[in-house]
């Protein structure tokens, strides 16, 4: 699974290269800068690390009517369940198919309870008749220490008429 650092790092980060104003003054700062920075990474690998085992305990369903109306909005509701003992923040983005049109967004920010549920609901107009495919649910959810988002893809395809 892919990641990326979070605002939460770049904080750290930046925060990390002030001290180096004052390297004219003290040298030695420079090898503590680099010592924070090569921790600051090491904690974001070990963040990134343990929070994958949360990310094997959520869940989302994708649901819609088998047909769909030519012409007509029609509803697709998306179900997050978070089965671990700690909330989790999670990015979703619908994966729907490229030939419809998009009538409302389909993405949304949650942050789900221990053991709790969100819905998600967006419509789609199809413009014709034929099999259309849903890609998965795209996500990402923040690390447990909120250094990373770790990218992944929830459910899987569906198709619909």
């Amino acid at each position: 699974m892919r990641f990326v650092f979070s605002y939460r790092f770049f904080i750290f980060l930046i925060a990390g290269f002030v001290p180096l104003v004052f390297v004219s003054y003290f040298p030695r700062i420079g090898y503590l800068v680099l010592f924070y920075d090569l921790c600051l990474l090491a904690a974001a690998i070990y963040d990134y690390r343990i929070s994958l085992a949360n990310l094997d305990k959520i869940s989302a369903t994708r649901i819609f009517d088998q047909r769909f109306a030519i012409g007509v909005t029609n509803t697709v509701r998306i179900v997050l369940e978070n089965r671990n003992e700690t909330p989790v923040s999670i990015d979703i983005k619908d994966e729907s198919p490229p030939e419809m049109r998009i009538d409302s967004t389909r993405q949304a920010a949650f942050v789900l309870a221990p053991f709790a549920q969100a819905e998600f609901i967006y419509h789609l107009t199809p413009p014709k008749r034929g099999e259309y495919q849903f890609g998965k649910i795209a996500a990402r959810m923040l690390s447990h220490f909120g250094l990373v988002k770790i990218q992944t893809g929830l459910g899987g395809a569906d198709f619909v008429k």
